[in-house]
């Protein structure tokens, strides 16, 4: 009888990994305000040729992102891994692109991920070790596969979430926020246009580099932020670009 219930509950398991694997992704609603209101803050900012309204533009965006994830987590969001590389000594790096399956084709695309290296890792621990679970669970995936994933940003004075880039332009259209992964798993999800996924393990960085890979998103030293200068006067938000949070 106890063999029967052993067997029994292995093919529970395995059913239930078969399932898991084939859910459709979608994105909670945290996951949708986030997204929008990083799409309103970078159109308002576009359209000011004020630098110093800019800065005030980010500094309101810092403070809706405060108030919409004050513990900095990413809860079962969902994405598309479009980068997984690894250091030359093997440690993992990655990128996840933010997306909803229902609005595929938004301009705006935040990211999440590690550094990629030990280097600008130090006082992170981003990098995922060889040898860990979530290592060789990583090593199945494949460049393009929707994902949903759990993770921690890191608290940051400019952003409130850290964020990597050394230009205010790529900071406010396409930014990436450092993470600290918990979880992944697949899910079902459309093709992301223009996704371009990045696996190769050949294409490695030193472990004590002090830059970072010469990815057209990824400038030379992420980790010294640009500086924006200035105060002074803000449009308030337009209705049409005004995010929302849940009380």
């Amino acid at each position: 009888m106890s063999k029967l219930r052993w067997l029994g509950s292995l093919l529970l398991v395995s059913l239930a990994g078969t399932v898991i694997a084939q859910e459709t992704a979608v994105a909670p609603v945290k996951q949708q305000q986030f997204q929008q209101a990083i799409a309103a803050f970078h159109q308002q900012w576009s359209d000011s040729q004020n630098p110093l309204e800019q800065f005030l533009i980010r500094k309101q965006r810092k403070e809706y992102l405060a108030k919409l994830l004050p513990d900095r987590q990413f809860l079962e969001w969902v994405g598309v891994l479009t980068s997984l590389r690894a250091t030359a000594n093997g440690k993992a790096y990655l990128e996840i692109t933010v997306a909803d399956p229902q609005r595929v084709d938004a301009q705006v695309r935040p990211r999440v991920g590690t550094w990629n290296n030990a280097y600008l890792d130090l006082d992170y621990g981003t990098l995922v070790f060889p040898g860990t679970e979530l290592y060789d669970w990583l090593a199945t995936f494949r460049g393009g596969e929707w994902v949903r994933f759990t993770g921690l940003a890191f608290p940051d004075d400019e952003d409130h979430l850290k964020e990597a880039s050394t230009e205010a332009v790529d900071a406010m259209g396409a930014p990436l926020f450092i993470t600290k992964f918990e979880y992944l798993e697949r899910v079902e999800g459309p093709t992301l246009p223009e996704s371009q996924p990045q696996l190769a393990a050949s294409e490695t960085v030193a472990d004590n580099a002090s830059k970072v890979e010469a990815d057209p998103d990824k400038a030379e030293g992420k980790k010294q932020k640009a500086d924006v200068v200035g105060a002074g006067h803000v449009r308030e938000p337009s209705t049409d670009h005004q995010p929302t949070t849940d009380d």
